[in-house]
């Protein structure tokens, strides 16, 4: 009688060591999951900065529209809130081809 092979090539591991090669994979699962929790929080903190970036850059468009007369008066960081949450509105929309919105009506309402 030959050897048994899980795989061809590879020799049969014998009993009982396929709980050891199971228990591998768990191990692998867990680090898998925790993985994907710290990827997660990475995205998060990077579109949170991305969004503190944009909101400044809004902001200082914004003031500088002010002081050059462009705009009236205002509370420029409260406007470029606005102004991101209606963009990430229509963006959201847009994406599916809502047929309620195009480009065209989103870019005018911005």
């Amino acid at each position: 009688m030959g050897c048994r092979t899980a795989l061809p090539g590879r020799p049969h591991p014998g009993p009982g060591r396929h709980r050891a090669a199971a228990g591998r994979g768990r191990g692998r699962r867990r680090r898998g999951a925790r993985d994907a929790v710290l990827l997660t929080r990475l995205t998060q903190r990077l579109a949170v900065d991305l969004y503190d970036q944009l909101h400044s850059w809004i902001g200082g468009a914004i003031r500088r529209g002010i002081d050059a007369g462009e705009f009236t008066d205002c509370e420029a960081d409260e406007v470029a809130t606005l102004l991101m949450a209606l963009s990430d509105g229509f963006g959201i929309r847009l994406m599916p081809d809502d047929p309620r919105i195009d480009l065209a009506s989103a870019q005018e309402a911005i």
